[in-house]
């Protein structure tokens, strides 16, 4: 992870997408989480299952994208679930900050060479 500062993001003039995943505001500090991207160039995948024992979960943090009308409906949901009812689920507030949104704005989009 790539942890920043706001004053430190408003002086990029703009940010790469594959960077983009892996960058959080200072604030939120190492949390030990782990995050994957998974590109496949030949098709376009709607989900990609990883096996994931359910004891190795802690917690889930749900998209800061995520309407906020739908976090109670989607923790009730996640709770309901078999050996879940005790798990700690939270929507991240990553992007809450005005200035972090601005970011979104700013990414740049690698061009693929063609023949990739």
């Amino acid at each position: 992870m790539d942890y920043q500062l706001i004053t430190q993001v408003n002086k990029m003039a703009d940010v790469d997408l594959e960077r983009l995943p892996f960058m959080k505001r200072w604030p939120y500090g190492d949390e030990s989480e782990y995050r994957a991207v998974y590109i496949d160039n030949d098709k376009e995948l709607a989900a990609y299952a990883v096996p994931i024992e359910l004891n190795a979960i802690t917690r889930v943090t749900l998209s800061p994208w995520l309407a906020p009308a739908l976090v109670p409906v989607v923790k009730e949901t996640l709770k309901s679930l078999p050996g879940c009812s005790g798990l700690r689920v939270d929507r991240s507030t990553l992007i809450d900050n005005e200035q972090w949104k601005k970011l979104t704005g700013r990414v740049t989009i690698p061009v693929m060479p063609s023949g990739s």
